[in-house]
């Protein structure tokens, strides 16, 4: 029996093109070899780039995540509409968000992770890597 997958994508993947991306898209290409996958990315994905045929392109990006609380609602629709029986969100910067889809529909959610980005927070000089490293550590 396949598991229906709902996965949120928080930046430009589609068409893939680098590393990272293409990481993302082989993952849910294979996937999808053995389980049904939607696709919610970011509003600067082209929906003709994304190649599932379950796919929406109406999130807020990156750096604006905080906006799409105001998608909740489409959000809840579609996991109920589509059956979801799990989220994967990319990245821990959408954790929250996993977490708060949980907490409301009793779902479990994954984080899909590339990196532990407190760390490489803590390369680059950024002064909140520490509250990252907390919030990191409590997300996963």
């Amino acid at each position: 029996m396949k598991m229906h997958i709902l996965t949120l994508i928080s930046y430009k993947v589609f068409p893939a093109q680098m590393g990272g991306q293409k990481g993302i898209a082989d993952f849910y290409y294979y996937l999808s070899a053995y389980n049904k996958i939607t696709i919610l990315a970011s509003n600067n994905n082209k929906l003709e780039d994304i190649p599932f045929e379950s796919k929406y392109n109406c999130l807020f990006p990156q750096g604006k995540g905080i906006f799409n609380i105001f998608k909740l609602p489409f959000v809840l629709q579609l996991i109920r509409n589509k059956q979801i029986d799990i989220i994967i969100v990319e990245h821990s910067y959408w954790g929250w968000y996993g977490y708060l889809l949980r907490m409301i529909t009793g779902k479990p959610f994954v984080i899909h992770s590339h990196n532990i980005e407190a760390l490489r927070f803590k390369m680059q000089g950024r002064i909140y890597w520490r509250i990252y490293a907390w919030y990191e550590k409590k997300i996963h």
